[in-house]
């Protein structure tokens, strides 16, 4: 389990803080010939590590989303009223940092994708960038890469 993480997201709720029917709202639009058993199967396994967030040691999180992650209507305005109240919640836990960038920010670094800088306890002792797109995941490792995300990840908004 990682140590600390912090979360860049341009267009979705992090996993992590997703409800299960914004999951379940999310997962087809992606692939809308996905299976209904393996949307199931996601959603538990997103479901399943949303536990972290209450573990004995949870994980420090900082996240920043993009304004538009909030204004985007998932799954129906009901969905989103839970989603939103989800988000609440979250940004209450003593391990969470939840700040939203607002649009009138313009151009920052990290416009170009979301991901995940993840820093893995020892024996490790590493900081690892983790990039997920609809088809394929990257890991990224190199010093340069790392800390270009940490600077893209920062936010200079005020925590919600």
């Amino acid at each position: 389990m990682a140590r600390s993480g912090r979360v860049g997201q341009n267009e979705l709720v992090p996993g992590l803080f997703q409800t299960e029917d914004h999951t379940r709202a999310v997962t087809p639009a992606a692939d809308p010939a996905r299976p209904a058993q393996e949307v199931d199967r996601l959603v538990a396994g997103r479901t399943e590590r949303q536990g972290l967030l209450e573990h004995e040691t949870p994980p420090r999180i900082v996240a920043v989303l993009n304004e538009a992650v909030i204004y985007r209507v998932v799954g129906g305005n009901k969905v989103m009223r839970a989603q939103l109240a989800r988000l609440h919640e979250v940004a209450e836990l003593p391990t969470v940092e939840l700040h939203v960038l607002p649009s009138i920010t313009g151009a920052h670094a990290a416009m170009g994708s979301s991901f995940a800088l993840l820093q893995l306890p020892s024996p490790y002792d590493v900081r690892i960038v983790y990039l997920e797109s609809l088809t394929s995941a990257d890991y990224l490792d190199q010093e340069e890469q790392v800390d270009a995300c940490s600077s893209g990840s920062s936010g200079s908004s005020a925590r919600h």
